[in-house]
């Protein structure tokens, strides 16, 4: 999974006050995702959005690796009352990471630039123009596809095959040293 950049630049610019809303759970993504930033030692916002055919209900999100876990409060996306009432009793800064189901992309966008809430989507599908026109000047990180290969490929295309597949595919020295995701199956 691409999520380590993601991680570590959260961790290295952003104090500890800020969470970090996980929104998918209990897709696969989003808790490889969620597990990731407990195993780094980010704070998880203690609520998430989740699919409109998911109850309400609260899940224990654990990290395989060091066993450190966090509570998270899961949301329909369709229960605006109780999303609103979790955002007003928050009081820590929130940055978004957004695992959702296509269907959900555009209304995630708006939610979060309503509340000036920084994401990364990493939900793929939906109208891409749209996407766009709606987080214009909001700070946003629009992945088409987070998977490594995937971007391995879009670098290298961009590069106009300038050498870096190859690259790519290897490890990377900080990759080593501080994003070694591997063990836990997290890695793209």
């Amino acid at each position: 999974m691409n999520i380590q950049l993601l991680l570590l630049l959260v961790s290295l610019h952003y104090s500890a006050a800020w969470h970090v809303m996980i929104n998918g759970l209990p897709g696969p993504m989003a808790t490889a995702a969620a597990e990731a930033c407990i195993r780094k030692g980010l704070t998880l916002a203690p609520f998430g959005l989740t699919g409109p055919s998911i109850a309400a209900q609260n899940l224990l999100i654990t990290d395989p690796d060091t066993k450190k876990s966090a509570s998270v409060s899961l949301i329909p996306a369709n229960d605006s009352p109780l999303l609103a009432s979790s955002l007003a009793a928050n009081k820590s800064p929130i940055i978004a990471v957004d695992y959702t189901h296509p269907s959900a992309v555009l209304g995630n966008a708006e939610f979060y630039v309503a509340n000036a809430i920084p994401f990364v989507m990493g939900s793929t599908g939906g109208d891409r123009e749209k996407l766009m026109s709606i987080v214009e000047t909001h700070p946003a990180v629009i992945a088409p596809n987070m998977g490594k290969q995937i971007v391995a490929l879009q670098v290298r295309g961009q590069e106009n095959g300038a050498g870096v597949g190859e690259r790519a595919f290897a490890k990377s020295a900080l990759e080593r040293s501080c994003c070694e995701e591997s063990a836990s199956g997290t890695t793209g």
